[in-house]
C-alpha cells in the first residue's frame, strides 16, 4: 500500500517575469479557444512518424480532427531515469484528457524523449531506496564531450548495475518494469535504451514517445534551425537585453546568452561518435550537417513540428520559459505555453510504519541528520542530559563571576571556547547512543533513503523500476488519480 502526497509547484511568475509568458487560459471557454488556434489542417504526422514508434497510430485521430498535443519530456536516464520523468509522463496523459473533455478537442499526450541531449554525467546515474540507506548506481564509460545519449555505447558494465536494480525490486509482483529496464544491455545505446523503456510502459497507456534523435526529427527540423542561424544576431541581442532586464529587477537567468553563439547545434561525424557543438553566430554550416536545437530553441522548435496546446513543465523548465518567449518572437513562431506538471512524494506503508514506531514525521527526514539526532537525545539517561545542562550553567556562572576582573572580549571568547567543547563533547555522546542503538538508525536511514535519498526530494532522485515492480497498478492508478486532480485545476 501507498500513500501519495502533494508538492505543490509554486509557478506564478513575479511581477518582473509575467511579461515573458504567454498568458494561461483561466477557463474552459478560454482552453477551448487555444485548443481550436493550435489545431492544424495540415498534414505534420507523417514527417515525424519514423520517430514516434507504434504510438505514432495513436496520433491519427488527432490529427484527421485538428487534434492537439499536450508535451512533456526529458533527457535519457540510467534505468528511466528518475520519478518525476514518468510523473511528467503521467501528468500530460491527464492534463490532455482534461482539455479534450472539456474542449471537445482530441488530445494526445507526448513525451519528447531527449536523447540528442549530450549531458552524460545527468543521464549517466540513478539511484535506489536500500534497507540501509540510498544507493547509487553510475555508469563509468563515459565517452567523449558532445557525444549524444543516442549514440553513448552501453559496456559490459550495465550488466552489474541491472542486477543491483534487480536486487532492490522485492519479489516483483509487477514484473513490467524489470523486464523494461532489460532494454539497458551491453551493446544498447543509452538513448535506445531509454527510448525503448519509455515505450515498453507508456504506449500501453496511451502516451506517444517522440526518439528526438531520430533523423526524421532532424530532417523536419532543419528548415526551421536555419532560420534561427538566420536570425542568431538579433536572437542574441534580445536575449542579452532581457537577461539585463532580469538581473535588473534582482531575477535569476536560468539560461546565460553571453557568449556569441547561436541556438544551434551541429553534429561534427568526424570521428567515431558524433559530437554536438554549438554554432557560432554568423558562422557557415555545410547543407547537409545535422542540426539540432539548444534548450531555449527547442521548445519552440517542438510548437512548430506539433499542434502543441502546452508543455507540461518543471520548476526549472518553467524558470527558463521566461527566455523562450524572447526566441520565439526572434523567429516569428508561434510561442509556446509551459504549465506547471504535478509534483509529490510516493510514501510506502512500512516507511509510515517505520516513521510511527519511531514517532518521527516525515519532515523529520529531510535534514541529513536531525532524525538520527532526536532519537539517540531520547535514549540517553537522564542522568546524561541533566550533567550536560548542569555542565553548560555551572561554566556559565562561574565566567559572570569573573566579570570584573578581565574585559569583555577576553571573556567572550573563554565562554565561545568552553561552549564548543561542550558540544563536542555533546555530539560525542549522541554518537556513542547512535551506534548502540544501531538497528534504529538503520531503520532511519531505510526510510530516509526512501523519501529523501541523499538530501533530495525523492521524485528528483530516486529510480521508479522498484516502486513499479513492487506496487504496480496501484502505484500508476495512485499517480494518475493525482494528476488527474491537478488536470482539472489547471483546465477548468
Amino acid at each position: 500500500m501507498i500513500r501519495i502526497l502533494e508538492t505543490p509547484i509554486v509557478h506564478a511568475p513575479s511581477a518582473a517575469l509575467a511579461a515573458w509568458y504567454p498568458a494561461q487560459p483561466a477557463t474552459a471557454a478560454e482552453w477551448r479557444d487555444r485548443a481550436q488556434a493550435v489545431g492544424r489542417e495540415d498534414t505534420w504526422l507523417e514527417a515525424l512518424r519514423p520517430a514516434l514508434g507504434d504510438g505514432a497510430a495513436l496520433l491519427e485521430r488527432a490529427e484527421a480532427n485538428r487534434g492537439v498535443v499536450v508535451t512533456t519530456g526529458q533527457q535519457a536516464g540510467l534505468f528511466g531515469g528518475p520519478l518525476y520523468t514518468w510523473h511528467k509522463a503521467l501528468g500530460a496523459l491527464e492534463v490532455a484528457s482534461a482539455i479534450e473533455r472539456t474542449t471537445g478537442v482530441p488530445a494526445v499526450p507526448v513525451f519528447w524523449a531527449a536523447t540528442d541531449d549530450a549531458d552524460f554525467a545527468e543521464a549517466a546515474s540513478t539511484v535506489l531506496a536500500a534497507n540501509d540507506g540510498a544507493l547509487k548506481l553510475t555508469l563509468t564509460g563515459r565517452p567523449p564531450d558532445g557525444v549524444p545519449a543516442s549514440h553513448t555505447p552501453l559496456g559490459d558494465e550495465i550488466g552489474g548495475l541491472l542486477d543491483a536494480l534487480r536486487s532492490t525490486t522485492g519479489s516483483l509482483a509487477d514484473p513490467r518494469a524489470m523486464r523494461a529496464a532489460e532494454s539497458f544491455h551491453a551493446g544498447a545505446t543509452l538513448g535506445g535504451a531509454y527510448v525503448n523503456m519509455l515505450r515498453a510502459l507508456l504506449e500501453p497507456l496511451g502516451i506517444v514517445v517522440l526518439d528526438a534523435a531520430h533523423p526524421a526529427v532532424a530532417n523536419a527540423s532543419r528548415a526551421h534551425l536555419a532560420r534561427a542561424l538566420e536570425c542568431a544576431e538579433p536572437i542574441h541581442r534580445a536575449l542579452v537585453e532581457q537577461r539585463d532586464t532580469l538581473r535588473g529587477a534582482g531575477e535569476d537567468v536560468r539560461v546565460e546568452a553571453g557568449r556569441e553563439l547561436s541556438l544551434v547545434f551541429t553534429w561534427d561525424g568526424e570521428h567515431e561518435l558524433p559530437r554536438k557543438r554549438r554554432l557560432a553566430i554568423g558562422e557557415e554550416v555545410s547543407p547537409d550537417a545535422r542540426l539540432s536545437p539548444n534548450v531555449l530553441l527547442r521548445p519552440v522548435v517542438e510548437r512548430l513540428l506539433l499542434p502543441t496546446v502546452a508543455y507540461l513543465a518543471g520548476p526549472g523548465e518553467l524558470a527558463y520559459f521566461s527566455q523562450v518567449g524572447v526566441v520565439a518572437r526572434g523567429l516569428g513562431a508561434p510561442e509556446p505555453l509551459a504549465i506547471p506538471r504535478w509534483s509529490g512524494m510516493i510514501v510506502p506503508k512500512e516507511v509510515e510504519d517505520v516513521l510511527e514506531r519511531l514517532h518521527l514525521g516525515i519532515e523529520d527526514l529531510r535534514d541529513p541528520h536531525a532524525a538520527e539526532s532526536k532519537l539517540a537525545r531520547a535514549t540517553l539517561p537522564e542522568g546524561v542530559t541533566t550533567s550536560l545542562s548542569a555542565l553548560r550553567s555551572l561554566i556559565g556562572e562561574q565566567l559572570n563571576g569573573l566579570s570584573g576582573a578581565i574585559g569583555a572580549p577576553t571573556l567572550d571568547g573563554a565562554r565561545t571556547q568552553f561552549e564548543h567543547r561542550i558540544a563536542r563533547l555533546e555530539r560525542r555522546v549522541i554518537a556513542a547512543a547512535k551506534h548502540r542503538n544501531g538497528d534504529m538508525m538503520r531503520l532511519v536511514a531505510g526510510a530516509r533513503a526512501a523519501l529523501f535519498p541523499f538530501g533530495k526530494p525523492q521524485e528528483r532522485a530516486l529510480n521508479a523500476v522498484p516502486f513499479w515492480c513492487k506496487f504496480g497498478d496501484e502505484l500508476v492508478t495512485s499517480v494518475r488519480e493525482a494528476c488527474a486532480r491537478h488536470a482539472a485545476a489547471l483546465v477548468s
